[in-house]
């Protein structure tokens, strides 16, 4: 886990927003966050673990104590990680519970509320937004790969906590481990592998039980075999059976023999399951055979009884025969005779009946007759050719009717798209022009947007310099920095004179002691460590009661300590002047704070400057797509009008030749109600050719029974001479009764 930018606001001593840039701390690797006690260094981590996990490091840390108190709160409080695990880019917001207070005096209690962002790869647009604690927890501790109190054991290390994890035990360290190294899955397959094994001893075990088993059911069984043997051999005192009964005992003692044995027993009895199968089936087939030589004697006494009736009736059946014999032969010559009397009646009937359409027919074609009919009344009864062609006259009418009414159809249909064409050409000539006065425009601002861009660098560099002189003429800041140092140094002061006082009272503690002690020691007629004497008639009395209050050495290092921070502390303020006089002059040099402005604003326009100028040549390419677009548009309606115009002109070429032949069909000029005209005309063609076709069929019907008529008499005749009856008369006597 890299983490890059850490927000958060009114946190622990940060009561304003705080922003920790790691990307630029970490540049050129490594980096420290050093501080003096208090400073909120551990501040930083508890921000960066509560936004990950919703916690603090730590045992026993609640996380109410994690917000600024109201008192000193600035903004509202908040924790905002932005950190990429395995190339993905997370980022994730928490607000911690707190109490907010509102201005009526009154206390709200804010609940813990938290949003992750998965951004991908690259810093690309967000491809997944979590709001839940639980599923922002599990996904955390996921693309991690530890959960909190690991985190805070492994990765944080806090104060006091290390040898918390040194001193762990066993098992705990074991579970931190397997997490960190990933052996889980190892885990898992080593699990499996034990569980196999012991399933697979399990059914060792199972088959070896089931083998001893058998072996002892086989054991058993063969005994009583013998045991069978043996007393069957008693019964009929054969020698034999018990030496195969001992035989058998002796030698089926494996698996293998007993085996052997009992598939010999099998085989036996499938033997005799096979041949009474065998004779099941011969009984079956001699049982089959019995029946059938039953049936054929039946069918025999059948016959034998047919043929007596047969001899008996033979005489009444040669006289029903002759007399049917004449009966058949007088009813081809009756039928011939009866159907030439009906075709005379026929023939009579029909030719009455073609005089009378002959007569109905000359009525329809007299008086007032339309144009197209004026040849059929010059020709009654007109011919069935003369019809047909006066009726395909009127059809071909009827036909240029419907394509003149189709042609004027398409005639206003191409006139209305014509003035539709010609409407939206003069739309797109309007639309061609405001994209091409656009586009002018476009290129004049995108030529001072990038005059604009041209200068945002001075621009930048010149901001830069006048903020630089600001911060550093920020005197009211050197000013508070230089009472502080001054504070300090007279603190500094007052500290490294009172440990010089006790570095003195130590070191004259310990000279006391020496001498104390040398003192002590003197013995009268010994020469003194120091002088040498032999004689000591006047020793030195110190007040020094042998024992020192402080380390000396201790105390040596605790005033120079405090004087190297002392001198430090008086250089910084030295510098601080050396500042403060830099910051009036840097002042007093700055210009107007309305130039300073216009200055900003002038970099706030020149960085914007690209993006406008991108958006500018993106719409000026748009609108390039435009103008090709509609130039093709204008062409293509441009060959649609000239079709539409060529076409227009066939259509009414079409028109006018149509109604040529319309006048030539039904005359000149044309009937106003054209469709009254030929509902007219329909309906006289129609009685007309229904009555042409009634006298045509009793035409044909004429000729047809005619012809019948010749060849039906003929043949009655040739029936009659042919049979040997000699008159019409003695033919229709022949004919029998129909019982």
């Amino acid at each position: 886990m890299r983490p890059h930018k850490l927000r958060f606001a009114a946190i622990g001593p940060y009561p304003q927003e705080v922003e920790v840039d790691f990307d630029d701390l970490g540049s050129l690797g490594l980096y420290t966050i050093l501080g003096p006690t208090g400073s909120g260094k551990s501040t930083i981590f508890d921000a960066l673990t509560f936004a990950l996990y919703g916690e603090l490091p730590g045992d026993n840390r609640e996380n109410k104590e994690f917000v600024t108190n109201n008192s000193d709160r600035l903004a509202s409080p908040f924790v905002e990680l932005e950190f990429s695990q395995r190339n993905v880019l997370y980022k994730i917001k928490r607000v911690p519970p707190y109490n907010e207070l509102l201005e009526d005096g009154t206390v709200k209690e804010r609940q813990h509320k938290v949003t992750l962002e998965i951004l991908g790869q690259d810093d690309s647009a967000s491809t997944e937004r979590l709001t839940s604690i639980t599923d922002i927890k599990r996904k955390i501790e996921s693309a991690i790969g530890l959960n909190a109190k690991q985190f805070d054991r492994v990765i944080l290390l806090p104060q006091g906590e290390f040898q918390k994890f040194l001193f762990a035990d066993k098992r705990e360290k074991k579970s931190l481990l397997r997490s960190l190294l990933g052996t889980e899955t190892y885990q898992k397959i080593a699990e499996n592998f034990r569980n196999t094994v012991n399933k697979m001893r399990e059914r060792l075990d199972e088959n070896q039980r089931d083998i001893h088993q058998a072996n002892d059911r086989m054991e058993i069984l063969f005994n009583q075999l013998a045991d069978e043997l043996g007393e069957l051999a008693d019964e009929h005192e054969r020698e034999g059976l018990r030496d195969t009964a001992r035989e058998l005992r002796d030698t089926a003692r494996t698996i293998n023999s007993r085996i052997e044995i009992v598939e010999g027993i099998k085989e036996s009895k499938e033997r005799t399951r096979d041949q009474k199968n065998r004779r099941v089936e011969q009984i079956r087939e001699e049982i089959t055979t019995g029946e059938e030589n039953r049936e054929l004697s039946k069918l025999h006494n059948k016959y034998d009884v047919v043929i007596d009736q047969k001899s008996q009736n033979s005489e009444n059946v040669d006289l029903a025969r002759e007399k049917n014999a004449k009966h058949q032969a007088a009813l081809p010559v009756i039928e011939a005779f009866d159907t030439v009397q009906n075709l005379a009646s026929k023939l009579e009937k029909s030719e009455e009946k073609r005089r009378e359409k002959a007569e109905e027919i000359g009525s329809k074609l007299t008086g007032d007759l339309p144009f197209v009919m004026k040849e059929l009344s010059e020709n009654i009864p007109p011919s069935q050719e003369l019809f047909l062609r006066t009726q395909d006259k009127h059809e071909r009418g009827k036909e240029k009717i419907e394509e003149l009414s189709t042609l004027n159809q398409t005639k206003e249909d191409q006139e209305r798209k014509l003035a539709t064409c010609r409407d939206e050409l003069e739309r797109i000539r309007v639309k061609k022009e405001e994209a091409e006065d656009k586009k002018v425009q476009l290129v004049e601002d995108i030529e001072q947007l990038s005059r604009l861009e041209d200068r945002q660098s001075a621009l930048a560099i010149e901001v830069r310099d006048i903020d630089q002189r600001i911060e550093r003429s920020d005197v009211n800041r050197i000013t508070d920095l230089k009472t502080d140092s001054r504070n300090k140094c007279e603190k500094l002061k007052k500290a490294f004179d009172k440990a010089e006082r006790k570095v003195q009272s130590a070191i004259t503690a310990r000279r006391d002691l020496v001498i104390t002690e040398l003192v002590d020691d003197l013995v009268e007629g010994a020469p003194c460590p120091v002088c040498g004497a032999t004689e000591h008639p006047q020793p030195a009395q110190t007040d020094q009661d042998g024992e020192i209050s402080a380390d000396l050495q201790e105390l040596l290092d605790k005033r120079n300590e405090i004087d190297e921070k002392k001198r430090f502390e008086e250089q910084r303020f030295a510098d601080l002047e050396t500042e403060h006089i830099e910051a009036i002059r840097i002042q007093e040099e700055l210009p107007p704070e309305s130039e300073i402005e216009n200055l900003r604003q002038k970099l706030e326009e020149a960085n914007s400057a690209r993006e406008k100028r991108d958006a500018k040549e993106e719409a000026r390419r748009e609108l390039d797509t435009e103008l090709n677009d509609l130039t093709s548009d204008k062409d293509e309606k441009d060959a649609q009008e000239r079709n539409l115009d060529r076409e227009l002109s066939e259509t009414e070429v079409k028109i006018d030749e149509c109604k040529e032949s319309l006048v030539r069909i039904y005359g000149d000029p044309l009937p106003q109600d054209m469709d009254s005209h030929l509902a007219d005309i329909d309906l006289r063609l129609e009685d007309l050719e229904l009555l042409l076709g009634e006298m045509e069929k009793v035409g044909e019907g004429i000729s047809d029974i005619k012809a019948r008529l010749d060849q039906v008499q003929q043949g009655a005749e040739q029936l009659l001479n042919e049979s040997k009856f000699a008159s019409e008369e003695e033919v229709r006597g022949a004919l029998l009764s129909e019982e």
